[in-house]
């Protein structure tokens, strides 16, 4: 008997279909969401490398506008911005901007055959900032060597037609050195005057902020044209308490000025000779106010505050306030007196700039101090003595001594404050005339630009 087939085999099913379909479902929504993911990271480090350009950009251009201010306070500059000994440098003010002396208006500087305006540029590279201060049409500094970024700016300043006294200072900011990107219009009146242009990729800041004159001499009263017409001090010679003789003498005269006295004082007045004005003769009982009672009120009620009521009389501000001021020179004379030939290298380093003496004076040697076009303001705390050499100050000396003491043969073409007593101990032949277009020149030439708040813009 044969034995009974064994049954057929069945071939086993194929299993792990549905696993792998899953495994590649998950597979493909894993990649979805890491694309996603990867998506997302791209663009934020995208928004972080725009948002790093563009606060580096601003971050320059806010930089600028310090500079500009810092610069336009400052004294000579050589090509490169850099502060320079050489008379025949001029300051950042005398170089991109032009003043009338009369009214104060300020305007770009032009190139008188190009009608084009002449523009700083500078640019950081990576240690320091390199600059260009050409006279004339523009020059980029050497570009930095390197991977960056290295900011640059480019500033332009902008005077007012109605304000006087007032500039506006605007700034183009890049994060790379490119033309471009840094332009304004050439001539400064086309409006808007910023032309620049970013490259791809890079951050572009434009803005800009009025800065205004402070710490002078102020002007008082203005014509119907704006031209300035009487400027505080104007008198020739001003003294708070007495003015008084140890066996000096000085001249007080005027020259084209109605208003003001040759001498004024809260208290008595010897010493002082007036000198007529041309073609009139001299009036002594006219020109001398002794006793006068609003520099006599000056001590009350609290007479330790008289000084700096005096001062604040003239300047508009506290003496500590105008000796802070970022345009002030301060000439520590403290240890030993200050020579005049230390002083008229200051004064000729640093036009417009108010000069503040600590300590004593000795004005010794020749040759003037200042001038009629480009007049000084001088404060010393202590004794200003001239010798026999004749020097001639140009402009408002102010003396903040006690009993401040003049000698030797003083000349000063403009006036003499005396903010206490004023003892005369000149030499025959010392003479203070006032000026009134010396002070007219001090008004609208010399002391420190500011920022005038709330004035700040990023729109043309």
């Amino acid at each position: 008997m044969r034995p009974a087939a064994p049954p057929p085999r069945r071939r086993a099913g194929q299993q792990g279909l549905a696993a792998l379909a899953v495994v590649l479902l998950l597979f493909f929504v894993v990649s979805l969401v890491a694309a996603y993911t990867s998506r997302n990271l791209i663009f934020e480090q995208r928004t972080g490398i725009n948002q790093y350009r563009s606060t580096q950009a601003m971050e320059t251009a806010e930089a600028a506008l310090e500079w500009a201010l810092l610069k336009l306070n400052g004294g000579r500059i050589d090509g490169d911005c850099e502060p320079s000994t050489e008379p025949s440098d001029t300051s950042y003010r005398e170089r991109y901007l032009v003043v009338d002396p009369d009214k104060g208006f300020y305007a770009p500087r032009l190139n008188a055959a190009t009608g084009a305006a002449a523009f700083a540029t500078c640019v950081r590279d990576g240690a320091a900032w390199r600059c260009r201060c050409p006279a004339t049409g523009v020059e980029l500094p050497d570009a930095p060597a390197g991977d960056g970024p290295h900011p640059a700016f480019r500033v332009a300043l902008v005077g007012s037609s109605t304000r006087p006294g007032m500039v506006r200072i605007y700034a183009n900011a890049c994060t790379r050195l490119a033309e471009a990107c840094l332009a304004f219009a050439p001539n400064m009146s086309t409006l808007p005057i910023v032309r620049a242009v970013a490259p791809g990729g890079e951050g572009f800041a434009a803005i800009s902020t009025w800065a205004g004159m402070t710490g002078r001499v102020p002007a008082l009263e203005r014509s119907a044209t704006k031209i300035v017409t009487v400027v505080a001090p104007r008198d020739t010679i001003v003294a708070r308490q007495d003015i008084g003789s140890s066996g000096g003498s000085l001249v007080a005269g005027r020259r084209g000025q109605d208003l003001g006295f040759a001498a004024r004082a809260g208290g008595t007045i010897a010493g002082i000779g007036v000198e007529a004005a041309p073609g009139s003769p001299a009036d002594t009982a006219t020109a001398l106010r002794a006793g006068d009672d609003a520099l006599a009120g000056l001590a009350l009620p609290e007479p330790s505050l008289a000084g700096m009521r005096m001062f604040a009389s003239v300047f508009m501000m506290r003496p500590e306030t105008f000796r802070d001021q970022p345009a002030a020179v301060v000439l520590d004379c403290g240890m030993s007196a200050c020579d005049g030939s230390t002083l008229a290298t200051t004064v000729a380093l640093n036009p417009g700039r108010p000069i503040w003496v600590e300590g004593d004076l000795l004005l010794d040697g020749s040759g003037d101090i200042g001038s009629s076009a480009m007049p000084v303001t001088l404060v010393v705390t202590g004794d200003l003595d001239f010798d026999a050499g004749g020097r001639t100050v140009h402009g408002l000396v102010y003396g903040r001594a006690a009993n401040w003491r003049l000698s030797g043969l003083a000349r000063v073409e403009g006036a003499l404050v005396a903010e206490n007593q004023l003892d005369i101990a000149t030499s025959p032949g010392s003479a203070v005339r006032h000026d009134p277009e010396v002070m007219r020149h001090l008004a609208t030439l010399s002391g420190s630009f500011v920022r005038v708040p709330g004035s700040w813009k990023d729109f043309p």
